[in-house]
């Protein structure tokens, strides 16, 4: 009979440590690994074809999901409104967007925003140090965006769904949008202008960082003190504050659809903390022939910003000099 050769290590006789550790690595083996991740710490870095990713992830501290987002309940209210001013038109409006709303456009927005930019005269976009926020239009045909917009339409009196746009808008820390107008000094393919805009909360965190109002003052000796929940009654010019739901609405023509100079408005920087806003700008037909010539709106030359920071700096030297507050500012109510 031929012996069997003795097993040195039978499967059923291995010790808990040949158990645990079944497989040996050569030393060839594991130069291959040590190479291989050498060479894949080199190359990561270089890998970013879409540089932008990690700033839309620093934009916000609110988190986000690669998942397919969950749907609120479409819920059908309508927000208070009181009106703040008549002439220009401003009304604050209490709870415009649901909890649930605001916590879906949020997560909606984040991986569409991008650095904000401002329109030159001749249309083109460029990056400005007045516009600091980073913004991102919203799809119509998305069923919470279309659902708020029909509620912006009823409270319009039911202007068209199809002539609305909405922008979500972030500021980081220090971020702001100077003094500006809504409105543009040429309609839009000539026939066309911003009629109104809602600016609505969605989430802050920030101190003194509303939206103010720089031609329209304050009359402090006739203001009710219930109106302090919703606009900065220590503030010299008309101010909201920023609390998430409400919004403020306002238009930015005149009943002949031409551009108002005193719906100038600002985001003012956002100040130890965070504010992401919601725009929503509605169009109508206007007649470009009753506007003035984009020399009389912005003269010497400059852009609209540059234009809108310019009646800030004459309002301030008028109130030096001694005006009274009266003729281009409005008293809110």
């Amino acid at each position: 009979m031929f012996a069997m050769a003795k097993q040195k290590y039978p499967p059923n006789h291995q010790t808990k440590k040949q158990k645990r550790w079944p497989f040996r690595m050569d030393k060839y083996m594991h130069l291959q690994l040590v190479l291989f991740a050498a060479i894949l710490a080199m190359l990561v870095p270089l890998y970013h074809p879409l540089d932008h990713i990690q700033r839309l992830i620093d934009l916000t501290p609110l988190g986000g999901s690669d998942r397919q987002l969950k749907l609120p309940k479409l819920e059908t209210f309508s927000p208070k409104a009181r009106f703040m001013s008549y002439d220009p038109l401003i009304a604050h409006l209490e709870d415009l967007i649901s909890y649930d709303e605001r916590q879906y456009l949020l997560k909606l927005a984040k991986p569409l925003l991008r650095k904000s930019q401002v329109a030159l005269n001749n249309g083109t976009k460029v990056d400005s140090p007045g516009r600091t926020s980073s913004t991102a239009f919203l799809p119509k045909t998305n069923a919470v965006v279309n659902h708020i917009l029909e509620r912006a339409s009823e409270f319009q009196g039911y202007l068209p769904v199809a002539q609305m746009d909405m922008q979500v808008t972030a500021y980081q820390p220090g971020q702001q949008y100077t003094a500006h107008y809504d409105w543009f000094p040429q309609p839009n393919n000539k026939i066309r202008n911003r009629f109104s805009t809602f600016f609505a909360i969605l989430d802050a965190d920030c101190t003194n960082c509303g939206t103010e109002f720089p031609q329209i003052r304050l009359d402090t000796q006739t203001l009710d003190v219930r109106w302090c929940k919703s606009i900065n009654c220590t503030a010299d010019y008309f101010t909201s504050l920023n609390v998430p739901g409400h919004a403020v609405f306002w238009r930015n023509l005149d009943p002949w659809g031409r551009p108002r100079q005193d719906v100038l408005h600002a985001g003012l920087p956002a100040l130890n903390g965070t504010k992401i806003g919601l725009n929503i700008w509605t169009e109508i037909p206007v007649n470009p022939e009753w506007y003035p010539p984009v020399e009389e709106l912005f003269p010497q030359g400059e852009t609209k910003e540059q234009a809108d920071k310019a009646a800030v700096d004459d309002l301030k030297k008028w109130e030096q000099g001694g005006g009274e507050n009266q003729g281009s500012q409005q008293q809110v109510l």
